[in-house]
């Protein structure tokens, strides 16, 4: 938890300009322990969404999907293949250990593709 906390304090100042949309930027205020504030986003809670906000949203996933890769990686983010190769790892451990104590018929069935 603590790596990805600072790596949000390195990542988040850069990018957060760089989006349509307010981000909460994290702030350190203590090392150690590691203690961590983010800002309240402005804003009220979602009633109802509408085309609006459905295009507000398009165009922030299109601004971050944007964002340079390699200084994201520079910041702290982990490369894609070492994120895919975690979470590879992490799904094999969840079908040994976890899905055996599930009750046979509470487990989906393999995929088949």
């Amino acid at each position: 938890m603590e790596r990805q906390l600072r790596t949000e304090t390195r990542l988040l100042p850069w990018l957060a300009p760089c989006l349509p949309l307010a981000v909460p930027v994290p702030h350190i205020l203590a090392d150690d322990p590691l203690i961590v504030r983010h800002a309240l986003a402005p804003g009220e809670p979602l009633a109802e969404p509408d085309a609006s906000q459905g295009r507000a949203l398009g165009l922030f996933l299109r601004a971050l999907h944007r964002a340079d890769t390699e200084e994201a990686v520079r910041r702290g983010v982990p490369p894609a293949r070492e994120v895919l190769r975690e979470r590879a790892a992490l799904a094999d451990d969840f079908r040994t250990r976890v899905l055996p104590l599930l009750p046979p018929n509470r487990r989906a069935p393999p995929p088949t593709c």
